[in-house]
């Protein structure tokens, strides 16, 4: 009998450790993972290996390369709880072999209720994570790319008397590999220092 319960219970506090260990509190920067588009959203922000046209600088800014003309993109998501999640991107082809890109992404919160220490309505606040990107990619073959984004985060948080903002900087890597007939290859690291 004790031969059965030993190993379900090193198995049990062994999970128990696991458990706790884990850090459930958010990051900075939580909100540059939803995606920009629905189709980007449906997918669970997989396109790192796609070439999106109105937001390539966001998913990898090494697809870049591969637009054949400059393109602007724009989304507004209207979220539950008064919530907002925008995106907008420009890229540009510099000739012959390289990219720049432009892109702002944004999330808030809007009407949040202020309250004094008695309880009273004071005034609506409103909450907002904004990053900024500069983007530039290289073709380094006429099938391979890297690329680099620059992001500089600004975080406005508001409180009743005074508002507080954080600031930082971070960078993303990426390398794409372009197949002209059968699925894309892609590589990025993202949120390096951020």
């Amino acid at each position: 009998m004790i031969s059965y319960f030993r190993p379900h219970l090193i198995f049990f506090l062994f999970s128990l450790t696991i458990l706790f260990g884990r850090n459930y509190a958010s990051f900075a920067g939580g909100f540059l993972r939803m995606g920009s588009s629905a189709r980007s959203m449906a997918m669970g922000s997989g396109f790192t290996a796609e070439i999106d046209a109105s937001f390539a600088a966001y998913h990898n800014p090494a697809a870049m390369v591969f637009l054949n003309k400059r393109q602007l993109g724009f989304s507004h998501h209207f979220l539950p709880l008064d919530r907002r999640f925008m995106a907008a991107n420009l890229s540009a082809p510099l000739p012959p072999s390289a990219s720049v890109g432009l892109a702002w992404v944004s999330a808030g919160v809007d009407k949040i209720d202020g309250r004094s220490i008695a309880g009273e309505h004071t005034q609506y606040l409103s909450t907002s994570e904004d990053a900024f990107f500069i983007s530039f990619a290289q073709k380094i073959l006429p099938w391979f790319s890297v690329g680099l984004n620059i992001k500089i985060l600004n975080h406005q948080l508001p409180m009743n008397t005074m508002n507080i903002a954080g600031k930082g900087m971070g960078m993303d890597f990426g390398v794409f590999i372009h197949s002209e007939s059968g699925p894309n290859l892609a590589f990025m690291v993202q949120d390096l220092n951020s």
